[in-house]
């Protein structure tokens, strides 16, 4: 998967330092491997102002995070703002079976 990651990458984004892309696929790679979605995260932070040059590669990590780490990307909109995070983190802990609301 990742040899399919690089040659997409190479082909959509040629003007980008080869050596820093590299860099980057082989993070992303390890992070799937190690299913490690925080050092995903980190890798898109760091190299951030250099895949911001082209817009595709934003879609191409949506999907590799989608597929590898079964995060979506959040709604374009901003969730609705404060409260819709608030909703969409208790609908989660709900959904996950996790611990409810503080019962005293």
């Amino acid at each position: 998967r990742c040899h399919a990651f690089h040659d997409v990458a190479i082909q959509c984004i040629p003007e980008l330092d080869k050596e820093s892309l590299m860099h980057f696929i082989e993070l992303v790679c390890e992070a799937g491997i190690r299913a490690e979605y925080p050092l995903f995260q980190l890798a898109c932070k760091v190299y951030k102002p250099s895949l911001d040059r082209d817009p595709t590669f934003k879609s191409l990590l949506d999907k590799i995070s989608a597929i590898v780490f079964n995060v979506q990307p959040a709604p374009a909109n901003g969730g609705g703002g404060l409260l819709g995070s608030l909703m969409g983190d208790m609908m989660r802990g709900l959904m996950s079976g996790g611990p409810g609301p503080a019962r005293g």
